[in-house]
């Protein structure tokens, strides 16, 4: 690299001190009012230029520029003649920036081109722990699952083989436990969907068709590998001395993964545990009302209903207080209405329905599961209305239910 200040802002910025490579990017631009790369840098210089722009734009939440920054940082180390190993790393860069666009396809052929060139050098295991890391870690932001966990585990093989130390396998552990519990999660909704309809049928006509057992190891299985990894994050995490604060979402995870392997007692340790854990590391109160919320859905699971409603007024206090945005509160009230309903408190479970429908319908919050959201809470506040015998209002949430 010929550029000595440019030399200076990729060590500053990977050395933590991201201000400083802006500083300098500032420093250099022909243009006062704005950052522009200078005309009188070689290929290569250039190449570092939009690598730190890109890495300031993608830190800044900047995705799509990042992604030109790094598209153009590729064309210039090309015509650089920059070697493979380096032109590797870029493409792992890129893919990166992609993934956190929405741009999942191009990720995956970015991040495929980086693992072929790993190859091609013969780059040691060490090397590529990194790549197929952040590999999963974008299959994973792009809700692809299955396959962010075989590059979790491929992660760790490599990891192993390097002898990498104990943070980074608490890292690896945990992203694969995240990746695990959504699929476990899903399925077993599935099998639970398919008992039903099983349990109907047989009702109806004498007949029913049992789950495919294939089905259901597979999530044994998950439910199996997803414990192992929380646990594994959490023995790692501690070796390596990591903060309190960092281990708490893993704590957070293995709780989880407990709820849905139908766990309810170790689940409920694992979440007491983890409140505990927040409140020693002085978390934001949010977090702690998050678990809060866990540790009621654990307790009805385990039909501790009681309990499960101190744990979710807890959790509703908490959020008010922390300002939560309305759909998070609304589904603290919503599990708090399911544990007053089920231990027979009539007037407070009616409250905490109607309070879950009122937070949903004013959230401002417009994903993917809003209308899911919406239709579940007017169905159980037209199911319990319905119960208790006003059966006008009722009819109104259940039409409401159905869209």
């Amino acid at each position: 690299m010929a550029n000595e200040k440019l030399e200076a802002a990729i060590n500053d910025y990977y050395q933590g001190n991201a201000k400083a490579a802006e500083v300098v990017l500032r420093q250099m631009s022909p243009n006062p009012d704005r950052v522009e790369m200078p005309g009188n840098l070689s290929p290569l210089d250039e190449a570092v230029w939009h690598e730190i722009a890109g890495n300031l734009a993608l830190d800044g939440g900047d995705a799509t520029s990042a992604v030109r920054h790094f598209e153009k940082m590729i064309e210039r180390e090309q015509a650089g003649g920059g070697d493979k190993n380096g032109l590797a790393n870029s493409y792992c860069r890129l893919g990166e920036a992609q993934a956190a666009a929405g741009q999942l396809q191009n990720a995956v052929i970015s991040f495929n081109k980086a693992v072929d060139l790993k190859e091609e050098v013969q780059a040691p295991p060490a090397a590529r722990v990194n790549l197929f890391f952040r590999y999963g870690e974008a299959l994973l932001l792009g809700d692809k699952h299955e396959d962010a966990a075989e590059w979790f585990r491929k992660a760790l093989a490599l990891a192993e083989a390097a002898n990498s130390d104990d943070e980074v396998k608490a890292h690896l552990w945990f992203h694969l436990g995240r990746a695990l519990k959504p699929l476990a999660a899903q399925l077993d909704g599935s099998l639970k969907f398919q008992e039903a309809v099983a349990g109907v049928q047989q009702a109806q006509t004498g007949k029913s068709q049992t789950a495919d057992p294939a089905l259901k190891k597979r999530l044994a299985d998950w439910n199996a590998e997803g414990e192992k990894a929380f646990n594994n994050a959490l023995k790692f995490a501690e070796k390596a001395g990591m903060p309190l604060a960092k281990r708490v979402q893993m704590q957070r995870g293995l709780a989880e993964m407990l709820y849905v392997a139908g766990k309810p007692m170790p689940s409920v340790m694992a979440r007491r545990k983890a409140i505990k854990m927040a409140e020693d590391a002085h978390e934001d109160p949010l977090v702690v009302s998050h678990l809060q919320h866990g540790l009621g859905e654990s307790l009805s699971q385990l039909n501790q209903h009681e309990e499960a409603i101190k744990a979710f007024q807890a959790s509703v206090k908490g959020k008010e207080k922390g300002k939560a945005d309305a759909h998070i509160l609304a589904k603290s009230w919503f599990g708090l209405g399911e544990a007053c309903a089920v231990a027979g408190r009539k007037k407070e479970a009616e409250e905490a329905f109607r309070k879950a429908v009122e937070f949903e319908e004013k959230s401002e919050v417009k994903d993917d599961g809003k209308a899911d959201r919406l239709s579940k809470y007017h169905h159980a506040l037209g199911t319990f209305l319905d119960s208790i015998g006003k059966k006008e209002e009722a009819r109104k949430y259940l039409e409401k239910a159905e869209g």
